[in-house]
């Protein structure tokens, strides 16, 4: 018996292939109506971007944790890219910078010139991040730009040297200021700033493990307080200065010639080397502006937040670093604070190391959840190798039947309670 609609084909199969290509070209098929007449039917609309690359986007789309929660506020955003910028950086680098340029002037404009190179450089990833608003910011920038050999090669450097080595500074410069904080320099041995410098990174990864949630509400208390902590200084460091309240009677020469022998005998190429280096030092404190793109995926309104948390960020960073060096300049810490602002401010550092810290912590995590994805990592890291709990617990069960009971037994009891954590929180913990 003859359907009432049965498509019209040849009997040669490479000619059915084509008439059934042309017939999704014009979106209209021939067709055999009940009656015996010849009739046209409208065929499914089919998209012109069909592509495999949107079939395989289409596909992981089933799986509930190949996508990022997108929970991620204005005010989380900025909270991780100010948590990067004010780092321990901004509170040891002032003096480095000074000793490279002449004056306190030519100092306050390092910085400011420094921060308008940064921000020209984060304008750009406004409009990369806009462009390709997905987790792994550089690293899906370099993929669609060239491929995915830069992809893969800036995500493994990335991963497994820069970060690293970067969190490791951190953590023991928390320490060691923490350390200062607690009492005399050597109150701890070297040995015992290093296990300090490991508890401290292990909290803060303890806290990521709780969620995005979690690490971004760190995110925000950091914030509040190291932007309290730049602005006291600089606001505290200017009214001393205003009112003459200064360590020194005499005011600062803000463009003096440096009386230093050995810098009015350089000569000008080496005086631009030192400018260079001076410049050098600035940026590296402007530098985590690039942290936001690799959690843009979990934005809630990328198209909108993206472009404020950048300018934000680089707008309070530039003015905040500016006006804080100023107040450096001032002399105000010895005579405001006292013998107490030393204790005081080595715990500002180790606080400030915490929330840089945090902020790193949570965007490598991005990062290596994205890089699974792409496959440049194994792909349990992203938490795809299973689409629901249920074919996870099999999975799990399945893997630890080799294993004696007590061992299996004590990974099973970790994975039950963790579900809700890998599932609901879309945290990386994997078996």
């Amino acid at each position: 018996m003859i359907s009432p609609h049965l498509p019209l084909l040849g009997s040669d199969p490479a000619a059915n292939s084509i008439k059934a290509s042309s017939s999704l070209d014009s979106r209209r098929s021939l067709v055999l109506q009940a009656d015996g007449h010849l009739g046209e039917l409208d065929a499914p609309e089919v998209s012109d971007s069909f592509s495999p690359s949107v079939v395989d986007e289409t596909l992981s789309s089933s799986n509930p944790r190949a996508q990022p929660h997108a929970s991620l506020t204005f005010v989380n955003g900025l909270a991780l890219v100010l948590g990067l910028q004010i780092g321990s950086g901004i509170f040891s680098a002032p003096s480095q910078v000074s000793n490279h340029v002449p004056s306190p002037g030519a100092a306050v404009l390092i910085w400011l010139v420094g921060g308008i190179m940064v921000w020209t450089g984060a304008a750009s990833f406004i409009e990369l991040g806009l462009a390709i608003p997905k987790n792994g910011g550089i690293q899906e920038y370099l993929k669609a730009c060239y491929g995915d050999y830069l992809g893969f090669l800036f995500t493994w450097i990335w991963i497994a040297i820069s970060k690293p080595c970067a969190m490791a500074m951190i953590a023991m410069i928390f320490a060691e200021n923490l350390s200062i904080a607690a009492g005399p320099v050597d109150v701890l041995s070297a040995w015992e700033v290093k296990v300090l410098a490991i508890l401290g990174l292990f909290l803060i990864t303890c806290i990521n493990c709780l969620g995005t949630i979690a690490g971004a509400r760190a995110a925000n208390a950091f914030l509040i307080l190291k932007l309290l902590a730049v602005f006291s200084i600089a606001a505290t460091g200017i009214v001393m200065g205003v009112t003459g309240r200064r360590s020194h009677e005499t005011e600062p020469e803000w463009f003096a010639s440096d009386p230093d022998p050995h810098r009015q005998t350089m000569l000008n190429w080496a005086k631009a080397g030192e400018y260079i280096t001076a410049i050098y030092g600035a940026l590296f404190c402007y530098g985590g502006w690039e942290s936001i793109g690799f959690v843009a995926g979990e934005m809630t309104d990328p198209s909108r937040d993206l472009p404020r948390v950048i300018n934000t960020a680089m707008f309070v960073a530039v003015s905040g670093f500016v006006l804080m060096n100023i107040a450096l300049f001032m002399e105000f810490g010895l005579h405001v604070f006292g013998a107490t602002g030393g204790t005081v401010y080595s715990l500002v550092v180790s606080a400030s190391c915490l929330g840089a810290l945090n902020a790193n912590v949570f965007a490598t995590g991005r990062l290596i959840v994205a890089a699974s994805k792409n496959h440049y990592f194994p792909k349990f890291f992203g938490n795809d190798h299973c689409s629901a709990r249920e074919e996870e617990s099999l999975s799990t069960r399945k893997a630890l039947q080799r294993f004696p009971a007590l061992v299996s037994a004590g990974i099973l009891w970790f994975a039950e309670r963790t579900e809700t954590l890998r599932w609901d929180k879309k945290v990386p913990m994997d078996f």
